[in-house]
C-alpha cells in the first residue's frame, strides 16, 4: 500500500497500546454534576482548578487579590482533558487556542519543524506534572513552536484563550492588571526574540515571583496611585475655583448694596433740601469707582486663570 515498514510499525505499536489504561476520570464522566446549581459548579471548579494554577504567577496574584474573577475563569474558561499514550496535544505551526498544564502522566515536547516528519530525543523536552505550555496563547497571537505528545496516559488542564478574554472583560480591576501584565509580557518576549534566545511553547518570561512583582505588580500599583493623586489634585483645584467664585459673588453683592445705599441717600437729600435746589441734578455715585464687587469679580477670574496647570494636563 506504498507505506514504509517503519511507518507501518509505528502505527501498529500505537494501535496495540492500551489507549484506555490509567484513564483519569473527568467531570463529563459524571453526568450528575451537570445538574448542580451554577453557584455550586463555580465553587467546585474553583476548588479543583485553582490549586493547580500556582504558575504562571499572574494566576497566583488573581487568587490572592481577585477571587471572584479567578472563580469565574475556573468555571468558564478551564477544561479537563486526557491523552492516551501516543496522543498529540498540538503540532508545529498550528494556531494556539489554549494554554496547557499537565496534571498527571508524562509528555514529550519536540521543538521545531523537523518534528513533523521525525522525532529526535536530541531536540525534545520532558514535560511532567505541574509543567505548563503555551502561556503566550492567552496574551498574544501564537503559533505552536513544536509538537507535544504523550509518552504515557496523561491528563491536563486546558485554559481556553477566547473564553478567558471574555471573563477578563467582566472584571474591571482584573482587566486593568491584565493589561499591565500583557505589556510586560510582550516587552520581555520581544526582547528575548531580538536577543536570539530560544522561544518555544515552554517559554515563561518571569521565572521568579520577585521578578514578576517588580515588573508587573509594582508598576500597576504605582500607576493606580498616580491616578488617584491626579483625581485628588483636580478636586482641590475645582474646590478652589468654587471658593473664588463664591467670594467674588459675595463681594459683588456687598458692592451693589453699597451703591444702592448711596443712591437712596442722594435722592433723600435732594428732596429734603429747601427751595430750587430740589431741581438741581444730584451727582450719582460712579459705579466704576465704587463698584468694588466688579473689580473683585475680575480679580477672582484672573486668579482662576492662573491656577496650576495640572487640571488642564489631566483633562487633556
Amino acid at each position: 500500500n506504498n507505506v514504509s515498514l517503519a511507518l507501518g510499525n509505528k502505527i501498529l505499536r500505537h494501535l496495540k497500546g492500551d489507549r484506555r489504561g490509567h484513564r483519569t476520570m473527568r467531570e463529563k464522566d459524571l453526568p450528575l454534576l451537570k445538574g448542580l446549581p451554577m453557584s455550586l459548579q463555580t465553587e467546585l471548579h474553583f476548588e479543583v482548578f485553582a490549586k493547580q494554577l500556582k504558575r504562571p504567577f499572574v494566576f497566583l496574584w488573581l487568587q490572592r487579590n481577585q477571587r471572584e474573577a479567578m472563580a469565574d475563569a475556573c468555571h468558564t474558561a478551564m477544561l479537563e482533558t486526557n491523552w492516551a499514550k501516543g496522543d498529540e496535544a498540538f503540532h508545529y505551526r498550528t494556531y494556539g487556542s489554549n494554554m496547557l498544564i499537565v496534571l498527571t502522566g508524562s509528555m514529550e515536547y519536540y521543538v521545531g519543524l523537523a518534528t513533523l516528519f521525525c522525532v529526535s530525543n536530541e531536540s525534545s523536552k520532558q514535560v511532567l506534572p505541574r509543567d505548563r505550555l503555551s502561556e503566550a496563547v492567552l496574551w498574544v497571537r501564537w503559533e505552536h513552536r513544536g509538537l507535544l505528545t504523550a509518552t504515557s496516559p496523561s491528563s491536563g488542564l486546558k485554559i481556553l484563550a477566547d473564553q478567558f478574554r471574555i471573563v477578563a472583560q467582566r472584571h474591571h480591576t482584573a482587566m486593568t492588571f491584565f493589561k499591565q501584565y500583557v505589556k510586560a509580557f510582550s516587552e520581555r518576549l520581544n526582547w528575548d526574540l531580538t536577543s536570539g534566545q530560544d522561544v518555544d511553547d515552554t517559554y515563561s518570561p518571569f521565572t521568579t515571583e520577585e521578578d514578576f512583582t517588580s515588573s508587573v505588580v509594582k508598576p500597576t500599583f504605582m500607576k493606580r496611585m498616580m491616578t488617584r493623586q491626579g483625581l485628588s489634585q483636580t478636586g482641590s483645584i475645582a474646590s478652589e475655583f468654587l471658593d473664588a467664585t463664591r467670594g467674588a459673588y459675595n463681594t459683588a453683592q456687598r458692592g451693589i448694596t453699597t451703591v444702592g445705599t448711596k443712591l437712596r441717600r442722594g435722592i433723600a437729600a435732594h428732596f429734603n433740601s429747601p427751595g430750587p435746589s430740589r431741581s438741581a441734578t444730584v451727582p450719582l455715585p460712579d459705579l466704576r469707582k465704587s463698584g468694588r464687587g466688579s473689580r473683585a469679580l475680575e480679580e477672582s477670574v484672573e486668579r482662576v486663570q492662573t491656577l496650576p496647570g495640572q487640571a488642564t494636563s489631566f483633562f487633556d
